[in-house]
């Protein structure tokens, strides 16, 4: 059993959503919002791993042709249809971990209208008397940390950095 204690109720639902899918060899209609764009896809839903301190659907996506990895939390619908799929073999490289620096803990201010990402993405999630919130996670590697970058980027003047240092 895996203990989602920590995940979002969307996040737990969507969780056994896809492991039921996995289970039945049952392909998924999912609409995802990546970081460049959003769009709806069928993927063939082969596994759930926790990658950059997050759950992640390795899939193949009928759109690409070829592997591909979903985080959950940027699905934001997912419907099961009936159809079955033949299990693939995912490349090695997926499963692997990435190669990791020392861990960065990020601080930073954030407007109350991020709540729902805050809560969902941040160890820490504490809200000060005028409202803003202080979020605290810790990036344990590069691609974590241009990760936040470009959430920083994205939120423009509803995020600044508090503090970023080695924890």
């Amino acid at each position: 059993e895996i203990d989602l204690a920590g995940q979002s109720p969307r996040i737990k639902q969507l969780f056994l959503q896809l492991r039921d899918a996995i289970l039945a060899e049952s392909c998924v209609r999912i609409a995802y919002c990546g970081r460049e764009s959003a769009g709806t896809r069928v993927v063939e839903p082969h596994r759930i791993v926790c990658k950059w301190g997050g759950w992640y659907l390795i899939a193949w996506c009928r759109l690409r042709r070829d592997f591909r990895l979903f985080k959950l939390a940027r699905i934001e619908r997912c419907e099961t249809l009936g159809e079955r799929f033949e299990r693939r073999s995912i490349p090695e490289g997926m499963l692997k971990p990435h190669p990791t620096e020392p861990p960065c803990r990020l601080r930073a201010w954030v407007d109350a209208s991020l709540r729902y990402r805050a809560e969902e993405d941040c160890e820490r999630c504490e809200t000060a008397a005028d409202g803003r919130l202080l979020v605290e996670k810790c990036f344990a590697n590069p691609v974590q940390r241009l990760d936040v970058e470009l959430w920083r980027r994205h939120r423009g003047d509803r995020a600044g950095s508090a503090s970023e240092r080695n924890p």
